[in-house]
């Protein structure tokens, strides 16, 4: 990565798109210092990142990572894996958040269901819904969605967005996603290529100003709408 430079401000989303290899996930590693960099400074509520501890990073940044593991026992389990001391009513609102309420509902023991080793015996989307449900427990300032709904339609994928913002309403969001839809109402978008930021701006601008996005627009998208 290579002069990137971008602010995120309390409640706003931070849409992040590019081709494979263009330095996302570095990006989001990075962001969760799960290594440092090599010059410049990330700051967190205007505080260098390597001055805190790791809990304290821990507790502010959480990732939701396109194939997050679930865990043998409950679903209540997995959950309060996130936050043991969650209340019911903070699990019912991150449930209705993340549509997991619609796979609890149709269970015969809802939350006390039990997933299966890895999460087997639940489809790819039932399992990134729980696996946001579960981050969202955990309370954090910022929410990595690192290619997370990518086994959801984009129908539920744009209730998911809707509720987050309605349901969470001074989380920052920075989605990082290889399709449009993910990220195309984001309040500000990164285009990243070959690890520097190869164009910024909103949906409207960046279709009109940047040929990546452009064309990753006309491949994925154009030919529905029509």
């Amino acid at each position: 990565l290579n002069d990137i430079s971008f602010t995120l401000r309390k409640g706003e989303t931070l849409g992040i798109i590019g081709q494979t290899g263009s330095g996302k996930s570095t990006l989001v590693h990075l962001l969760a210092r799960l290594y440092d960099i090599n010059e410049g400074q990330i700051l967190l509520d205007g505080h260098p990142l390597i001055d805190f501890k790791e809990e304290e990073i821990l507790n502010a940044i959480n990732i939701v990572y396109q194939n997050n593991m679930l865990f043998s026992g409950s679903i209540i389990d997995n959950l309060r894996w996130g936050n043991k001391l969650a209340t019911d009513e903070e699990i019912d609102k991150a449930l209705k958040a993340s549509l997991s309420d619609e796979i609890v509902n149709k269970l015969n023991d809802g939350l006390n269901s039990e997933v299966g080793q890895a999460g087997t015996n639940l489809s790819g989307g039932q399992k990134q819904r729980l696996s946001l449900a579960r981050a969202l427990l955990k309370n954090p300032k910022i929410l990595i969605i690192d290619d997370a709904l990518s086994a959801i339609d984009t129908i539920n994928e744009a209730k998911i967005r809707s509720n987050l913002a309605k349901y969470y309403p001074n989380l920052s969001i920075i989605m990082v996603s290889q399709r449009i839809s993910a990220i195309k109402n984001a309040d500000h978008i990164l285009v990243l290529h070959e690890g520097r930021i190869n164009g910024e701006g909103k949906h409207e601008t960046l279709l009109k100003t940047n040929e990546i996005y452009k064309d990753i627009y006309d491949t994925q998208l154009k030919g529905a709408e029509v």
